[in-house]
């Protein structure tokens, strides 16, 4: 499956990997771009029509997608700068998880299966391209969840600071 994600058709995978880490570190609340994002929110339906999940998305309509996924606490506007300054050739879709931001409707949901099949009206086909999971923090394991369910659905996964396997962290706070 590695070789298949690197030589995917269109956006290499390392050059969204390589935008978000660089966005990672530039990124603040107080970006004047972060205004801009109220124009572009809007809530689509998720599997469950009376739990809508919010989602801000901005770029080609007819790109490849790019799905970002916070981590815990978050939300979608925490992947502003990408949203503000699209990459070419990419929808990017930065998404409220379920009982964050503007999806927080019901409350938190702890579940990692909800949380990722919340994920899978997302994943459109465009030009045999499929879209590439981007998570933070508890996103990381969100999107490993998504990909482990819907691998035919999903182009590529990219992780940041996602803890996968409880027993390779260090406690660092005692």
């Amino acid at each position: 499956m590695h070789r298949r994600l690197r030589q995917y058709a269109g956006i290499p995978l390392a050059a969204v990997a390589v935008s978000v880490l660089g966005g990672c570190f530039t990124y603040s609340k107080k970006d004047p771009r972060i205004k801009e994002l109220s124009r572009l929110t809007f809530t689509v339906e998720s599997i469950d029509a009376d739990d809508p999940i919010s989602a801000i998305i901005a770029g080609d309509p007819l790109g490849q997608r790019v799905i970002y996924v916070h981590g815990t606490p978050g939300s979608a506007d925490n992947w502003g700068v990408f949203l503000t300054e699209p990459m070419e050739g990419l929808e990017h879709v930065a998404l409220d998880r379920p009982g964050f931001g503007e999806s927080a409707h019901t409350g938190a949901i702890p579940s990692l299966a909800k949380q990722a099949a919340a994920i899978e009206p997302y994943l459109v086909e465009r030009d045999g391209r499929w879209p590439i999971l981007v998570g933070h923090s508890l996103g990381g394991p969100i999107v490993a969840q998504a990909a482990a369910v819907f691998p035919d659905r999903i182009g590529g996964i990219v992780i940041i600071a996602g803890a996968l396997d409880p027993d390779l962290e260090k406690v660092l706070f005692i």
